[in-house]
């Protein structure tokens, strides 16, 4: 029986996740005697005991081609109608139920948080940091990766090669056009490195690096242009990002189409390496490191035919350089109920900064859960302020969170959008020590 969606046929695997779309709880394929059946799923902790368990109820068959077949509706009384109707009926008390997610112990926690600041630390690295065998760590640390689908990455800052970032949000104005469309226009865009769809305030986030607003706004306007979006009135707004705490995008591998032309060769007009260029090696190094950060160096050194040495002596010196950023990870699959965008415009400057460090702990607050309160975080300039992106586990958290914002910050007008979809590029959902940022150490001593 074959259980984990990401080894599923890709026809089955986009089914799924087209199914996933605005369900409360997550859907999985199972392998059966050569044929895919859909079964709506959750994971939980009982409050009372302490025991895991796993719930799930059929909803269909998917066909090799991808096509859904949805179960017949049992019409008898007494029968649930989907997952959530069937747990109300099986347990009495729901609000002894937890996601089995939101309640990692403190030795899952901190192996989290040392993957995510540190992506190349072996397991035994990680079990001496912790005090704990290297046996044990290596069977959590590989259990965590499979249950939250750990990618581990390289945090590569786009400003150092001279890219500005933008925030791009958008509203439409008299309905959406399909996502397939605009996924098929936007994706072939280099510079668009995140495309979150959205409802609330906002329909649709797109994060973008550029040279400078030329290029920005030529981009925009091939895209604007397009009859996927020319048909579909929309209003449009542009604001500079300025990172801030905690801020991780993962590049997509289009980025490095962009600064592949900054790699030196060797010719009459430039027989040296000018300041703005990038030797071979080292476009090589983050490239293969962005896939997969714990790739071998003397492999790298193989694949791209470097000198023996070449690619660890390298990656250590744009370490050095500051060239690029940490190792790290992102999770795939954080097993969130869903994410929000958060926008924080700041009205009243005077009346912010007098609760700015109260802002500052909500960003280090930590609860039990596998990942960082927000996943995202940045200074917007216009409407100046804040835009967060936050992954919300429980029923009630969104209400919660935002209710914490409004009473701890002041001088805000909070607005938000549910992120329905990601659309290009992944969120860089991790476990982050955010009080060892940089960017948290310097608004202390302000």
């Amino acid at each position: 029986m074959q259980r984990r969606n990401s080894k599923l046929p890709e026809a089955v695997r986009q089914a799924v996740e087209k199914l996933k779309k605005g369900r409360k709880y997550g859907v999985v394929a199972v392998k059966i005697k050569g044929s895919y059946y859909a079964y709506e799923y959750k994971d939980w902790t009982d409050r009372t005991t302490g025991r895991r368990h796993e719930e799930k109820l059929y909803i269909g068959k998917i066909n090799p081609d991808g096509t859904f077949v949805r179960k017949v509706a049992n019409r008898l009384p007494g029968r649930p109608i989907d997952l959530e109707q069937y747990m109300q009926m099986k347990y009495k008390e729901p609000s002894a139920i937890v996601d089995r997610a939101t309640m990692p112990n403190a030795l899952d926690t901190a192996l989290l948080t040392q993957m995510s600041v540190d992506g190349r630390a072996s397991a035994s690295n990680i079990a001496e940091r912790l005090g704990i065998s290297s046996a044990v760590a290596n069977y959590r640390i590989e259990k965590l990766k499979k249950t939250y689908d750990i990618w581990p990455t390289l945090d590569i800052r786009p400003t150092i090669f001279g890219f500005s970032r933008f925030l791009i949000l958008v509203k439409f104005l008299a309905g959406r056009p399909a996502a397939d469309a605009m996924k098929e226009v936007l994706e072939k865009e280099q510079k668009i490195q995140l495309t979150l769809l959205m409802k609330g305030d906002h329909d649709m986030m797109i994060y973008v690096i550029a040279e400078d607003i030329p290029a920005l706004e030529t981009m925009l306007y091939r895209i604007r242009s397009d009859k996927v979006f020319a048909d579909c009135k929309s209003i449009w707004n542009v604001s500079y990002l300025y990172e801030a705490f905690g801020w991780f995008v993962p590049n997509r591998d289009l980025f490095f189409e962009l600064i592949k032309g900054r790699v030196w060769h060797r010719t009459k007009e430039t027989p040296r390496k000018l300041p703005n260029q990038l030797l071979y090696s080292e476009y090589a190094v983050m490239k293969e490191l962005s896939k997969n950060c714990k790739a071998d160096f003397s492999s790298i050194d193989d694949v791209h035919g470097l000198n023996k040495g070449s690619a660890q002596y390298t990656y250590h010196r744009l370490v050095e350089r500051k060239i690029i950023g940490d190792t790290t990870i992102c999770m795939r699959n954080p097993h969130a109920k869903y994410s929000v965008f958060i926008y924080l415009e700041q009205d009243d400057i005077v009346a912010f900064n007098r609760t700015r460090k109260e802002y500052l702990k909500l960003l280090v607050d930590e609860p039990k859960r596998p990942t960082n309160m927000f996943a995202y975080d940045a200074d917007v300039s216009s409407p100046y302020g804040i835009a967060v992106i936050a992954p919300i586990y429980n029923d009630s958290e969104l209400e919660e969170l935002l209710e914490r914002i409004k009473e701890k910050v002041k001088g805000i007008n909070v607005t938000y959008s549910i992120i329905t979809n990601q659309l290009i590029g992944k969120i860089g959902f991790r476990k982050f020590d955010m009080t060892k940022t940089r960017s948290y150490k310097l608004s202390l001593s302000l």
